[in-house]
């Protein structure tokens, strides 16, 4: 019953009480001897009442209505659709302790780490129990901020903190005490972006939290993901308890999701500017001062300098090996190497050492040749992301992705990396083929045409003359594109 005192009924309610009531009438018709016009103008409503009740938009079949003339929501309008019991209800659901927001990139930040707004953090809550070791610091937490917004006793009762009770609180708290914490520093946390097609669509990270109103994540993390920042949004779901806090660091967290369920190669790769930055670092040409070394050593939180290796200089490669573990001994051709296979210039292995940056050898930590490329970090073949995580624990490969962010980056931005528009000029031979291919496509849609308007041209079947003939032209037009195509991509 409503506040007005009208009765609500449910949609399901209203059609049984019709077909009961129909029913009713056609027993009562029967029983009495009704002509047989009568009891078949009954029977056919009762046949119509249980139909809506079922499916209310069958065809053929006016929809029942209210009297307010809406149309009735029955069992089928309940289960289809968006709206409908699955979609709505089931496979997306409302839930508490989560936060959307758009995303934007943080190249300094950590790969397991999303900065938080200050907004989400300070209204999404975390259960904490108070035990022996931790009462010091909640009581601590509770006296110098207002982190702590409720406290609930061993027996359920949960009480809001406030000013005015602050000190009752303290005093009263004890073991066995549970409190709600606002969203800290170091928190674990799942971080989501829909679609989830696979496992690592969702990941559980370190809570940063940070100003302004993005979610931040590295863009180093975007891969699994599938994301970018031309304004998706993502999601964030805080733990309530501590089976859920564990699972998310065991079994999701980022750095143990570097390798591939699919594939079983690296997932989680520097893509793009990284690996444009470690080419351009690890280059043999690319030398430092020592003022600009010390910036880099800085950003890396290095503290046994090493020594210049090229004069009073240091080599990019040098700055580079300052990320890799001490016993890392690696060997391997780079792109460089299988350009120079391609266009003749070196027969194989043999010829590993015709140019420095070719082969790439890294001896007890240290790169001696060799550039940092596609190869070494690259989606799914990066050799040297591989062996890191595969050989060594997952925490390496996180500092080794967090200290290469922050030096590449910086060295890119200063750097500077563009492209020419002569670098797209096409050569002469290929502007005389697609003139070539455009008159010839012309010729030949000049006879389909003609073909077309004596109605001669050969029907696709289950097509009419109309769609066979634009079906046509489009293959046309898409032959002569891929015969250009495939010229372009031979001569780069």
């Amino acid at each position: 019953t409503l506040d007005t005192g009208i009765k609500s009924e449910d949609d399901l309610t209203h059609k049984l009480v019709d077909i009961i009531r129909i029913n009713s009438r056609l027993k009562d018709n029967i029983d009495a001897g009704a002509p047989q016009l009568i009891i078949e103008d009954l029977w056919d409503l009762l046949q119509y009442h249980v139909t809506t009740f079922y499916n209310n938009n069958t065809a053929g079949v006016p929809p029942a209505k209210h009297r307010s003339g809406r149309a009735l929501k029955t069992l089928v309008q309940r289960l289809k659709g968006k709206k409908g019991r699955f979609r709505y209800n089931l496979t997306g659901k409302r839930v508490n302790f989560a936060a959307r927001s758009t995303i934007t990139p943080d190249p300094f930040i950590s790969i397991n780490e999303v900065g938080v707004p200050k907004i989400i953090a300070e209204e999404l809550t975390v259960p904490e129990i108070v035990t022996e070791w931790n009462a010091k610091n909640i009581k601590k937490m509770l006296k110098d901020t207002d982190n702590v917004e409720y406290v609930i006793r061993p027996n359920g009762m949960r009480k809001l903190v406030s000013e005015q009770n602050k000190k009752e609180v303290m005093e009263e708290i004890d073991v066995g005490f549970r409190v709600e914490r606002k969203l800290m520093d170091g928190d674990i946390v799942l971080f989501n972006r829909q679609p989830s097609l696979h496992r690592v669509s969702m990941m559980s990270h370190l809570v940063r939290v940070m100003p302004h109103k993005t979610f931040r994540i590295n863009p180093i993390v975007c891969n699994p993901y599938n994301a970018d920042f031309d304004g998706d949004e993502m999601n964030l779901h805080v733990p309530q308890t501590e089976e859920g806090k564990t699972e998310a660091k065991e079994l999701m967290f980022v750095q143990k999701q570097i390798i591939s369920p699919r594939h079983s190669g690296p997932i989680i790769v520097s893509a793009e500017d990284g690996i444009s930055g470690s080419f351009v670092l690890t280059m043999n040409s690319t030398v430092f001062s020592r003022e600009e070394a010390m910036q880099f050593f800085y950003e890396m939180n290095i503290t046994e300098i090493p020594k210049p290796d090229k004069g009073k200089m240091y080599s990019g490669k040098l700055i580079f090996s300052q990320l890799l573990p001490k016993d890392l001994n690696l060997e391997y051709p780079t792109v460089l190497f299988k350009l120079l296979k391609t266009s003749g210039k070196i027969r194989g292995l043999e010829d590993k050492d015709f140019h420095p940056d070719a082969f790439l050898r890294i001896k007890n930590g240290q790169l001696i040749t060799g550039v940092i490329d596609d190869e070494s970090l690259g989606d799914g073949s990066g050799k040297l992301i591989e062996t890191l995580a595969r050989n060594y624990p997952p925490e390496v490969l996180e500092q080794f992705y967090h200290k290469l962010s922050r030096i590449v980056y910086s060295l890119i931005t200063r750097k500077g990396m563009t492209v020419g528009l002569d670098e797209f000029a096409t050569s002469k031979s290929l502007d005389e083929l697609k003139q070539k291919a455009i008159k010839m496509e012309l010729e030949e849609a000049e006879k389909l045409v003609e073909q077309f308007k004596k109605g001669h041209l050969e029907l696709i079947p289950g097509r009419t003359l109309d769609e066979s003939f634009e079906i046509k032209m489009m293959e046309l037009g898409a032959k002569v594109k891929s015969t250009v195509q495939k010229h372009i991509i031979g001569e780069k």
